[in-house]
């Protein structure tokens, strides 16, 4: 075996992968949290209304549609999320962002925006990572500037009469 300036060959003696706490890919799992992505408690939600087009906001308060966008889908505080039929809302619920705190859970967050019915996703900014998620499970992305009124938002885009 060639010599690779360590004590041992590598691959050998520590771990049988290599160096370093517990050799390449034989680490202490995910982060250090013993395996599997991060966990993260995401609420049930009913699906859209027949007819209706469900939009996820990423807003910065519980304001319902006078709350006012967050400057990163991730990381917002809260979500919004309204069904709109024929031009106007007929369901709008707040909830606490379940990702806002977790890393790297932007792209289990869009998994679960598309399987509860969210047509669009609202936002200050979206990183490429969630925005691939978003866009490969079928879910428009909108990205205005943060500090924008939701209500304002929905008309500019031509979702709310």
């Amino acid at each position: 075996m060639a010599w690779n300036g360590y004590s041992q060959p590598r691959g050998q003696g520590r771990g049988g992968y290599g160096y370093g706490r517990g050799g390449m890919g034989r680490g202490a799992g995910w982060r250090g949290q013993g395996g599997g992505p991060p966990l993260i408690n995401l609420p049930p939600i009913k699906p859209p209304a027949p007819g209706a087009i469900r939009i996820a906001a990423m807003v910065n308060t519980p304001h319902g549609l006078e709350a006012t966008l967050a400057p990163h889908y991730r990381r917002a505080p809260y979500i919004v999320l309204v069904d709109i039929a024929g031009g106007k809302p007929v369901w709008v619920t707040s909830i606490p962002n379940p990702a806002a705190t977790t890393h790297g859970g932007g792209g289990i967050l869009a998994q679960w925006l598309a399987s509860i019915g969210v047509k669009y996703v609202v936002s200050g900014h979206i990183g490429p990572s969630a925005a691939r998620t978003l866009v490969s499970l079928g879910v428009t992305i909108r990205v205005l500037p943060p500090g924008t009124r939701l209500v304002d938002a929905l008309r500019q885009l031509g979702l709310l009469a």
